[in-house]
């Protein structure tokens, strides 16, 4: 089990859509569905759908993301942090979330103070990834009729399946109505899985 502390500076999240009770309204509920850039860089789409519930300081969401192409930086990449610098991805997640806010009536635009978004927030991910890349790898051939391993470039496809329980911080603000930025920090505890097709020199980490 691996222990990651992630730190996000500035996250901004494009809104698809926003329902919202009209002011002073607390007992309605509140809708905000966005869409995640982050996973851009990881040839990903990620949407979120959040559900502020009526008069209630608390909020759940879901998060489906899918995963497809080539990606040329996998080593140094946040959501696939593969050990190769090259991998073609195709995958899958889906995170859940609850936050708490400070307050139980949302204020948007104009009518918000500094914190009065400011949220603490718990998320279960689960993701799947199949990842194929050249790597060097123990191939069995036969000699003399003798099995040998010879350590040899190859094509290695490896399914992965990481878990990630996620804590932290945030505060989301909004400019205007309709454009809201979330600023967050938060811990990551992760487990990950995988099944290569070959027995790979340097394993997925």
């Amino acid at each position: 089990m691996k222990l990651k502390l992630s730190l996000i500076v500035c996250f901004l999240s494009i809104p698809i859509f926003i329902c919202r009770a009209s002011e002073g309204d607390s007992l309605s509920t509140n809708y905000l569905i966005s869409l995640h850039p982050l996973q851009m860089f990881a040839n990903g789409i990620k949407v979120e759908v959040e559900r502020r519930l009526p008069n209630s300081h608390f909020s759940i969401g879901v998060s489906p993301e899918f995963y497809f192409g080539a990606i040329d930086d996998a080593r140094d990449n946040l959501l696939v942090s593969a050990n190769k610098d090259t991998v073609e991805v195709l995958g899958f997640g889906i995170c859940v979330n609850a936050r708490a806010y400070v307050s139980n009536n949302p204020k948007f635009g104009g009518l918000q103070n500094p914190v009065s978004n400011f949220y603490l927030f718990g998320a279960l991910e689960f993701r799947s990834f199949g990842l194929d890349y050249t790597g060097k790898a123990w191939t069995l051939e036969q000699e003399n009729g003798i099995e040998i391993y010879r350590l040899r470039n190859t094509q290695i496809h490896n399914s992965i399946i990481r878990v990630n329980v996620n804590l932290g911080i945030g505060n989301t603000i909004f400019f205007g109505n309709d454009l809201f930025m979330d600023l967050f920090a938060y811990t990551r505890v992760s487990k990950a899985y995988d099944n290569p097709n070959k027995l790979d020199n340097i394993s997925y980490r």
